[in-house]
């Protein structure tokens, strides 16, 4: 069980990684954590995952219009 009373999402396999984060960073990140009744860690890999969706797409953008130019 996970400190806000909720089963772990973390599947079996998961990799833990370790990040250093400036003071003022963490606590806006806990505090956005906070108000979506998440934790730390849960809001950080939405981030992560929102990130890699963007840049995804951007990529899938850049290969379409390169291939507009041929």
């Amino acid at each position: 069980m996970s400190v806000l009373g909720r089963p772990r999402k973390w599947p079996t396999g998961a990799t833990l990684m370790s990040i250093y984060l400036p003071p003022d960073l963490k606590e806006e990140l806990a505090t956005r954590a906070a108000i979506r009744h998440m934790s730390l860690s849960e809001y950080a890999l939405n981030l992560i995952l929102k990130g890699l969706d963007i840049e995804k797409a951007e990529e899938a953008e850049r290969s379409a219009k390169a291939k507009e130019v041929y």
